[in-house]
């Protein structure tokens, strides 16, 4: 037991040192919870829990590619740069299509680096807010995060329940982070969208599969099958999307699981629960703290992996939310915030910690308070 651990935490503290080499790290991790310490068979590739996840993950990644290749993310926050509601506006529809999937915030990151350029303002700010309301936002739905595809999948969990459960809390928060942004102003530019027909399939695609998903129909099979169908409605246009999904995010979010199925059959999560217990708080609360500091040294799916099968369905959603909290104010606790801060370095936008804490600080007290009113925590 404390060897698989001490190896699990090793890999995990080595992913937040080295992201670029995360998704190797991941791998490797399964391997040895195969042939190393024997908790992984060859016919955990077809599981139930990560071929849901990992479908699910496919076709939501393809569906935000879409948008991105049609150019809908430059040229949506374009109409928005002549109004004074320029960063409320970015805010909102960063959390949208977050909480559709928190992958499009990479995109939408790069957007932004592209209008300041163009239009000669610091995005700093503005890029540190997308990435906290994106964190937050993956949480509010099934679909927003691999994390939430995990928790949901894990403990079969309907979709409305991430928010009715979930959803609500986040909303109110990101209500409070708009008037910190309220006067911040882009210069009015015009970017045309690349392609009509790529940001149209885009949209209704996103619709659809939150529609089908709210109405009771199965998130994996839905969204992938939008997702092949995406490849036959748009032709060869299509094809350059592919090359746009996160592959070594796909891969990472598969070993990653594979390491949560292996350690679930240890004697990790007994421990797990042991120290989870001597936290002098209600069991809720301890698991909130816990996945909340642990989420800032590390991403929110390999603390998912990590508390999962150590966690009863009714501390869950505490272990979600913590997660998703901790994730939000650190720039280490998600891969997805790990690229788009590459992205945004690459632009010559410098994000550091301290940055994230100023701007996201505010939000652990509340989310801690609505959660023990609404009993999440």
């Amino acid at each position: 037991m404390i060897f698989e651990l001490i190896f699990v935490l090793l890999i995990y503290i080595l992913s937040s040192l080295f992201p670029e080499d995360r998704t190797v790290l991941s791998l490797v991790g399964a391997m040895a919870m195969a042939y190393v310490f024997r908790l992984l068979q060859p016919s955990d590739l077809f599981s139930n829990i990560l071929l849901r996840v990992l479908i699910a993950q496919f076709g939501l990644m393809t569906i935000a590619s879409l948008l991105r290749e049609g150019g809908f993310y430059a040229s949506v926050f374009a109409r928005f740069s002549k109004s004074k509601f320029f960063s409320p506006a970015v805010l909102l529809i960063t959390a949208l299509f977050s909480a559709i999937c928190k992958y499009t915030v990479i995109f939408i990151v790069s957007a932004t680096a592209s209008m300041a350029r163009e239009c000669n303002f610091d995005p700093k700010k503005l890029i540190i807010a997308e990435l906290i309301v994106s964190n937050l936002a993956g949480a509010s739905m099934m679909s927003g995060s691999a994390s939430s595809l995990l928790l949901g999948t894990w403990f079969a969990f309907p979709f409305l329940s991430f928010i009715e459960r979930v959803g609500w809390i986040v909303f109110l928060l990101i209500l409070l982070l708009l008037p910190l942004f309220r006067r911040y102003r882009c210069s009015p530019v015009h970017i045309p969208l690349k392609s009509i027909g790529l940001a149209a399939i885009g949209v209704f695609l996103s619709i659809l599969v939150i529609t089908l998903s709210l109405l009771g129909f199965d998130l994996p099979t839905v969204a992938g099958l939008l997702a092949l169908s995406a490849f036959v409605l748009g032709g060869k246009r299509t094809e350059a999307v592919l090359s746009d999904v996160d592959w070594a995010s796909f891969l990472y979010s598969g070993g990653t699981i594979l390491m949560a199925i292996g350690l679930s059959r240890s004697d990790v999560p007994p421990f797990l629960e042991s120290v989870i217990s001597l936290i002098p708080f209600d069991k809720n609360i301890s698991v909130f703290l816990l996945a909340f500091l642990l989420s800032i040294l590390m991403d929110d799916l390999q603390v998912l992996a990590l508390l999962i099968s150590a966690v009863s369905e009714g501390s869950a959603w505490s272990l979600l939310l913590g997660a998703s909290i901790g994730s939000a104010v650190s720039p280490i606790g998600s891969i997805v915030t790990v690229e788009s801060l590459s992205i945004a370095r690459s632009s010559g936008v410098e994000i550091k910690w301290r940055d994230f804490a100023r701007n996201s600080i505010l939000l652990v007290p509340f989310a801690f308070l609505l959660g023990l009113l609404s009993r999440v925590i």
